[in-house]
C-alpha cells in the first residue's frame, strides 16, 4: 500500500529508461494514485496513458476506461464522465455504460440525450433492473410519452423485475390514463382488489 513509492520507482526507471516508455507505466501511475486517493494525479495519469495509446496504436483496455471514469467521478466532473462514457459504449457496448451514460446525461441536463440512450438500451435488451424499469417509465411519462411509459411498467410487472405493488400498479394506471387508455387503466387498478 505504498503507492506513493510505486510511482517513484517507475519514474526513476523511466529516468534511466533509453527505449520508449510503455503506456502501462502510466497506467500503473494512475491505479496508484487512485488508490492513494489522489485523484487529480491518477485522472492525469490514465488520460496521458489513453493519448500515449493512441499515438503508439495500442489498443487501451477497458479496465483503463474504467478507472478515467472512476478518477473523474471523484473529481466530480459530471461533463467529463458524459464523454468517457461516450466512448466506453463505443467500444464496449456493455448495459451498465448505456444506463450510467443516461444517468450522466440527466446529471448535466441533457434529458432528450437521456431519454434516446435509454431508449436505444431499452430496445437492446439492457434494461433489465426494477430502478431501470422505473427511471425509464418516469422519462417517458414527464417527456410527455404515456403510452410508452405504460408499456415499459407493464412489461416489467409482467417480466417480475417490477412488484406488483400498490406504487408500481398506480404507476402503471396513471400513465395508461394520461395516455386516455381508460380501460386499461382501469383493469390495471383491478389487480390491487
Amino acid at each position: 500500500e505504498e503507492y506513493s513509492k510505486t510511482i517513484s520507482f517507475l519514474e526513476r526507471w523511466e529516468s534511466i529508461n533509453e527505449g520508449e516508455i510503455p503506456v502501462k507505466n502510466n497506467v500503473l501511475k494512475a491505479q496508484a494514485s487512485y488508490q492513494g486517493k489522489h485523484y487529480q494525479d491518477a485522472a492525469q495519469y490514465i488520460d496521458m496513458a489513453l493519448s500515449e495509446a493512441r499515438k503508439q496504436e495500442v489498443e487501451p483496455k477497458e479496465n483503463w476506461f474504467v478507472l478515467q471514469r472512476a478518477a473523474y467521478f471523484e473529481l466530480k466532473q459530471p461533463k467529463k464522465l458524459v464523454s468517457i462514457l461516450e466512448e466506453m459504449v463505443r467500444r464496449f457496448n456493455k448495459p451498465e455504460y448505456w444506463v450510467q451514460l443516461a444517468g450522466m446525461y440527466g446529471e448535466i441536463g441533457a434529458e432528450e440525450k437521456q431519454l434516446a440512450v435509454l431508449e436505444a438500451a431499452y430496445q437492446q435488451g439492457y434494461i433489465s433492473k426494477q430502478s431501470d424499469f422505473r427511471n425509464l417509465a418516469q422519462i417517458y411519462f414527464f417527456n410527455g410519452l404515456p403510452y410508452k411509459a405504460a408499456i415499459v411498467m407493464q412489461q416489467g410487472i409482467e417480466q417480475e423485475v417490477l412488484t406488483k405493488n400498490v406504487k408500481n400498479v398506480k404507476c402503471l394506471s396513471q400513465a395508461w390514463l394520461t395516455a386516455k387508455e381508460y380501460d386499461k387503466a382501469v383493469t390495471s387498478l383491478e389487480v390491487l382488489s
